[in-house]
């Protein structure tokens, strides 16, 4: 078994604390959504859609670890990069609710920033475990 199998549970553990917290707070991301053009009556159900597919991608991604899975996930964390992008340009854009209402910076941008490595990160890992064990080798090569 190879090291690199943990990866996606620690990516699916960090989407299940992400869509908790979410979930506790689902007001945390009204403003991002408000920001990005959403209409009032349709951010409910987005931010419903969004725990879920969260909760959903996190509970499979521990329990399953298919290739399927990880392209959805890796799929997802990409478009939530591109999201904090669009923030990190907008001189003026709100804080992204990544977490609900948890705050690690007190800048907006530097959330945001934050959140693109962080989505760099965990996309990463989710390669690597894609990877042939062979390839895990050259890996561990370089690393040493």
């Amino acid at each position: 078994m190879s090291r690199y199998q943990i990866f996606p549970c620690i990516v699916g553990v960090f989407l299940l604390v992400s869509a908790t917290l979410k979930a506790i707070h689902p007001t945390s991301l009204v403003p991002v959504l408000s920001f990005l053009g959403m209409s009032e009556t349709f951010i409910p159900f987005a931010v419903s859609l969004l725990v879920s597919v969260e909760l959903i991608l996190g509970i499979w991604l521990i329990l399953l670890q298919s290739q399927l899975v990880v392209q959805l996930t890796t799929g997802m964390l990409l478009f939530f990069t591109l999201i904090l992008g669009i923030l990190l340009l907008a001189h003026d854009g709100p804080s992204c609710g990544c977490l609900g209402v948890v705050r690690l910076f007190k800048s907006n941008q530097s959330e945001a920033l934050f959140g693109i490595g962080r989505n760099l990160l965990l996309i990463g890992m989710l390669i690597v475990h894609t990877q042939p064990k062979d390839s895990h080798q050259q890996i561990d090569s370089v690393l040493a």
